[in-house]
């Protein structure tokens, strides 16, 4: 039990200081590129690169990591990509290498399948949600010390200095995650396409993929895509920028730390449909606002909902497969989600060219009153689905699931 201990603690510190590599220069990535000459649609294309890779390549690395029967090695080859990408973003002398860059960061967030698979194994399988909700908090701790901290930096050192500062965290990180100890699968079998297929056809898997494709699409077209954009034109310094985007950061962070919690005493479907209401809300009153503080406020209230969707859907997502399944499932639902975060910032950035950026916040809203209704009617079908699907979760003979 003392190296599961130990094990969870510096995945822990890890992972907070990967996710800070990747989001501490987000807060002014699109306000930097407009510096360097892009237009909000190629805006909308960096932001959204993040995701596209994410999009082809989750499924594959899941199926990888599940045939090999080993998480850690994928892990760690994401915190040396995350050095790489930062190292490209600050030497990119062009918007259109941004896009480039920004992509390399999406090939290291693919690990997030694996990680987050490796952190639920060191816990029981009916503490999955507990699980992912922790991880989540950690992950979100990381963003939120690192998106504050990058506003304060660049406003002091500069647009570049961020870049530099994600390659540092990055390489820390990695020597913390080397400390993190990895059982292997000894009872693993190789996973084809048709296992993939077949797994993809669970049904609260398929559910949980599209909320969340909806959540993300919501979330880069908002805080990590146009937020900035329009805080801009109300006067927000670089420093200002980092602040909204921990607005956003701090109360997910806090919410998803008790969210596996609130989700099981309230109910998965009745969480997520509150937490997309919320989003919907805080997002449909943005055109509207013409000032940073009432800005921020709503910020916070967006990231109340965040926190409160996110860990539940993945939590679920993963719940009713067995442990030996259960990267290419997170894959899965992680490649499905990448929809919306290339979709969120390429659909928004189009719209916001053409029709503004306050008719873009309408629509990004109306996606959530979406989502919410969906939610309202697919997790209920999802939670009959469950109860036939306990069974997958057993772990294989002469083998216990940890």
């Amino acid at each position: 039990m003392d190296h599961r201990r130990r094990s969870v603690g510096f995945f822990c510190l890890g992972i907070a200081l990967f996710w800070a590599a990747l989001y501490i220069y987000v807060p002014i990535l699109s306000v930097y590129a407009q510096s360097l000459g892009a237009s909000l649609s190629l805006v909308g294309l960096i932001v959204a690169s993040y995701g596209v890779v994410q999009l082809f390549l989750r499924i594959p690395l899941g199926l990888a990591s599940d045939r090999l029967g080993r998480r850690k090695p994928f892990v760690l080859a994401g915190f040396l990509t995350v050095a790489l990408s930062c190292l490209g973003l600050a030497l990119a002398p062009t918007p259109e290498l941004l896009v480039l860059f920004r992509a390399l960061a999406g090939l290291a967030a693919c690990t997030w399948v694996t990680s987050s698979v490796l952190f639920a194994s060191y816990f029981p399988p009916q503490q999955v949600v507990q699980a992912t909700s922790l991880v989540n908090f950690f992950s979100s701790g990381g963003r939120v010390l690192a998106t504050t901290g990058g506003g304060m930096l660049a406003q002091r050192f500069g647009w570049v200095s961020t870049f530099w500062a994600g390659a540092v965290l990055a390489l820390l990180g990695l020597v913390a995650m080397a400390r993190a100890e990895e059982d292997a699968d000894p009872v693993r079998r190789p996973l084809a396409w048709h296992d993939v297929a077949r797994i993809g056809r669970v049904p609260l898997l398929v559910m949980t993929s599209l909320l969340a494709t909806l959540a993300q699409y919501s979330s880069f077209a908002t805080t990590y895509g146009f937020i900035p954009v329009y805080a801009a034109g109300l006067g927000a310094s670089r420093a200002d920028l980092g602040w909204l985007t921990a607005a956003v950061q701090i109360p997910y962070t806090l919410v998803a730390l008790a969210g596996g919690h609130l989700s099981e005493r309230i109910g998965e479907r009745v969480a997520v449909v509150g937490a997309a209401l919320i989003m919907a809300a805080t997002t449909l009153v943005t055109p509207l606002i013409s000032g940073l503080g009432f800005l921020a406020l709503t910020r916070v209230g967006y990231g109340v909902g965040q926190g409160l969707i996110y860990p539940t859907l993945m939590g679920l997502s993963i719940r009713a497969v067995p442990q030996s399944e259960r990267a290419s499932a997170m894959g899965i639902f992680q490649a499905v989600y990448a929809l919306g975060m290339f979709g969120g910032p390429a659909i928004s950035g189009l719209i916001a060219d053409h029709l503004g950026l306050g008719t873009m916040f309408l629509v990004t809203g109306g996606l959530s009153l979406g989502m919410a209704l969906l939610a309202l009617w697919g997790l209920r079908t999802g939670e009959q689905t469950l109860g036939s699907s306990e069974p997958a979760r057993t772990a294989s003979p002469g083998k216990p699931e940890v």
